[in-house]
């Protein structure tokens, strides 16, 4: 009990790097509940260029957090030449000096929104200051779609999102309920042009108690692809 305080100060990051020079993230775990029959949903992305550094370094402030070592140089680093079309950059959030980083992404994609919104995403428990966010898009004309899972693993953040949906509905967004498999892809989409991944949810324990891991990309390429697969 006396630790309790900490128990959701987790870290949700999803990060990958392959000599220094690829890079994976998104919302996958390693865990067996993701391949074989019936297995969850998710979405994963490779990243070339100078992105990949950004997440190495990511992944080398917490290698030290927990292990007191300092990955420095090669083989961790290296200086990936620009690949691809898309503008990116990582979005590191915690409750820490980066505390709400993630939330206020959110917030600032929204406020820009003219013509659409997608959001995709397993949790959706947005706070008070999101919810008129989502609405003031709506009311202002922006197509706002927002993709759940019809089944969720944690049946009791189901039951909150879904108890809570007329906040949204009310004032014109669109809310679509995704059959089985369970799907915990984690994605956000402005006006087909500017993207979001990564590892973090639409709740409170994402936006201000874990270490959570996004990139945003500016491509009209990218954009239009993710909004045909939401």
């Amino acid at each position: 009990p006396a630790r309790l305080h900490a128990l959701h100060l987790r870290n949700h990051r999803k990060i990958l790097v392959v000599d220094g020079l690829v890079g994976f993230t998104g919302g996958l775990n390693i865990d067996r509940r993701y391949w074989g029959e019936g297995a969850y949903r998710d979405l994963q992305f490779r990243l070339h260029g100078p992105i990949v550094a950004q997440l190495m370094e990511v992944f080398a402030e917490d290698w030290e957090f927990s292990t007191d070592e300092a990955l420095r140089g090669a083989p961790w680093f290296c200086h990936p030449a620009d690949a691809g079309t898309a503008i990116a950059r990582t979005i590191d959030a915690g409750p820490d000096e980066t505390f709400e980083r993630l939330r206020w992404a959110y917030i600032a994609g929204l406020n820009e929104a003219r013509r659409s919104v997608r959001v995709c995403t397993p949790y959706f428990v947005p706070d008070a200051a999101l919810i008129s966010e989502l609405n003031a898009a709506a009311l202002r004309g922006v197509e706002v779609d927002i993709l759940l899972p019809e089944k969720s693993d944690l049946p009791h953040v189901h039951w909150a999102a879904v108890h809570q949906l007329w906040q949204v509905l009310e004032y014109g967004c669109r809310v679509w309920m995704q059959p089985p498999p369970f799907d915990h892809s984690k994605l956000m989409v402005i006006d087909s042009e500017w993207t979001l991944f990564g590892s973090g949810n639409w709740d409170a324990r994402s936006m201000r108690l874990n270490f959570e891991l996004g990139v945003e990309c500016y491509s009209r390429e990218l954009g239009r692809k993710m909004d045909e697969l939401i």
